[in-house]
This record gives C-alpha cells, structure tokens and sequence, in this order.
C-alpha cells in the first residue's frame, strides 16, 4: 500500500461507492484507465484488479459495520444504504457476493476488462435493486 498507484485505486474504489447515484459505465472506465496507467501488462492487469476487489470488499465491511468510525467516502455511501436497513444490508450483502465472484473469475483467467465491466453493470443494478443474487 506504499505504491501510489495502490492508493489510488483504493481511493478510486472509495469514490466510486460514494457517488449516488453508483455510475457504472464512468467506474468501468475509470477502473480500466487506472489499470492501464499502473502497467505490468496482462498479469500486472490482473494482479492490480485483484487488489481493486480486495479494496471494495473492505470498503464494503466498513460499510456494514456501523459502529466503526470510517472516511468520509464510506460515511456517505452508509447515508445511501443504511446497514441497520435490512434492505440496504442485503443489497450490500450481495455486491459483496458479485465481487467475491469477480475475484474468482480473474482467477480463472476471465478477461480484465470484461470481468470489471460485468462487475461494475452487476453491482449498480444490485444497488438500484434490479439484481437479487441468489
């Protein structure tokens, strides 16, 4: 986390939770954008993706856990999705899920850029409550 490139994605993650409304095709290209600019070709791409999963899954448990003091970023995403809101809370509960399932994907060799895109579309449609993952 001392590589500036890191920090970025982890503040771009943080960003892109926090507008309302979630921006799915600007994050998608905002993601890939930063991707690029970190280089290490294909497996750098892939390496630096996983790190982007990781950030959001911890913006995410920050998200839920409101007792915990957080940054500005996660304070207004909570202002959006209450997690003491069942609702919220599952819809939180099942982005959470879709980038567990992004992280395997890259795993098993899924394309960057599909994989982020899929992702992002996937986790605005949970947050608008389009989506229900099972």
């Amino acid at each position: 986390l001392l590589q500036p490139g890191l920090r970025a994605l982890r503040e771009g993650i943080a960003n892109l939770f926090a507008q309302t409304p979630f921006d799915a095709v600007e994050g998608a290209e905002g993601m890939l954008k930063s991707l690029e600019d970190l280089g290490g070709g294909a497996a750098g791409q892939r390496e630096h993706a996983s790190w982007w999963l990781r950030f959001a899954v911890d913006f995410l448990r920050q998200a839920l856990a409101p007792e915990v003091e957080v940054a500005p970023a996660v304070e207004r995403f909570r202002r959006a999705y209450p997690p003491d809101d069942p609702q919220a809370a599952g819809r939180i509960a099942d982005v959470l899920d879709r980038c567990l399932q992004a992280e395997s994907q890259l795993h098993q060799s899924m394309p960057v850029p599909l994989c982020v895109e899929s992702l992002l579309y996937d986790v605005g449609r949970i947050l608008r409550g389009a989506l229900v993952l099972a």
